[in-house]
């Protein structure tokens, strides 16, 4: 009987260990290059949403951001531009205007929104949330795909060359000649926070910020005809007294002349009048026909007088209405211009 062969092992030995030392230091290399890179590609969402959730509104911003009907797009927007509501001085440092003949009542600048604190002028009521609304929209538009900027420009130069009104071109050659480079996404937010009927694309497009836009639009309209009327007015009413002003100064002077000639007639006809022959018929015949004559003469300039007189107590009346449209009018402006220094108090 032979010997038991010695069973073999069905067991393998498992392979010796590899200590790669370097391979945490690798993936710690990774996840914050992956982080990084995260960082770098989502930076403004990251600062946005830090912003938001950050931000404590006043309850002078969220009435604003209430009457403004903004949607939670727009209202993100708004709110991670952490804005603030500021009074002359403040406003003046961060929004700067670039010319004396156009005030601005708002800002959008290092991604932050500052907003002119109006005084109580209940005929500007809405001044301060269109002018938020406008300034979100250049938030939101900062953030917009370059695609999606090419896309909208072309629906917003289209819709423009549709509402362009004499007011509006001149605001753009503004936004041109101070901020060159601008003028699309000052487009933006004009259009979007002022006109209605932009064509289906803008008009869905803009649904993104504003629950109902037609209803902000409104607003604007309503202190922005405020405005208009009264200027309006005063052009009217300052036509109205340059042309009576000329009138009169012209009818004042040929009175004057004819006054003077028709005296020195009177004195003249006076003087004839001791020379009449009394029982010569044609001398007092000729003397009566120069009489009537002037006589008639004195009473058209009395008529003239007094009716020079009545257009001199309309043409007063005029400057009056004039000087008041134009006290109502520099009230608005002053309203709405931040460079204004209030008088010391005595």
């Amino acid at each position: 009987m032979q010997p038991e062969e010695e069973a073999k092992s069905t067991y393998l030995l498992a392979p010796k260990a590899k200590h790669w030392p370097w391979l945490g230091s690798l993936i710690t290399f990774i996840i914050c290059l992956s982080l990084g890179v995260a960082v770098l590609l989502f930076r403004q969402s990251i600062i946005d949403n830090i912003n938001y959730y950050n931000f404590k509104p006043t309850s002078s911003i969220s009435n604003i951001a209430s009457s403004a009907m903004l949607t939670q797009s727009g209202l993100f927007y708004f709110y991670s531009s952490v804005p603030q509501v500021d009074a002359s001085d403040e406003f003046n440092l961060h929004c700067v205007r670039q010319e004396a003949s156009s005030a601005i009542l708002g800002c959008y600048t290092n991604q932050r929104i500052y907003i002119y604190d109006l005084k109580n002028d209940t005929r500007l009521e809405g001044v301060k949330t269109v002018s938020a609304a406008h300034e979100m929209l250049h938030a939101a538009w900062e953030r917009l795909s370059s695609s999606e900027k090419d896309r909208l420009s072309k629906l917003l130069e289209a819709a423009y060359k549709i509402v362009k009104t004499d007011e509006l071109k001149s605001r753009m050659e503004y936004y041109d000649r101070e901020q060159p480079g601008d003028h699309i996404q000052e487009l933006h937010s004009i259009l979007g926070t002022e006109f209605n009927n932009l064509g289906d694309e803008l008009n869905t497009y803009y649904e993104r910020y504003f629950s109902d836009r037609p209803a902000l639009v409104a607003l604007h309209d309503k202190y922005s005809q405020i405005i208009t009327d009264t200027m309006n007015k005063q052009k009217s009413l300052l036509a109205q007294v340059n042309s009576l002003g000329a009138d009169l100064t012209k009818r004042i002077n040929t009175y004057n002349t004819s006054v003077k000639q028709l005296n020195s007639e009177v004195m003249a006809l006076e003087v004839e009048s001791s020379k009449v022959d009394n029982t010569n018929l044609s001398q007092i015949t000729a003397f009566n026909t120069k009489r009537s004559s002037l006589i008639k003469r004195i009473n058209a300039l009395d008529a003239e007088q007094s009716s020079i007189v009545a257009d001199q107590v309309e043409y007063n009346d005029l400057i009056n209405e004039y000087n008041s449209t134009v006290i109502i009018g520099n009230g608005l402006t002053n309203s709405l211009d931040s460079t204004l220094e209030a008088p010391a108090s005595v």
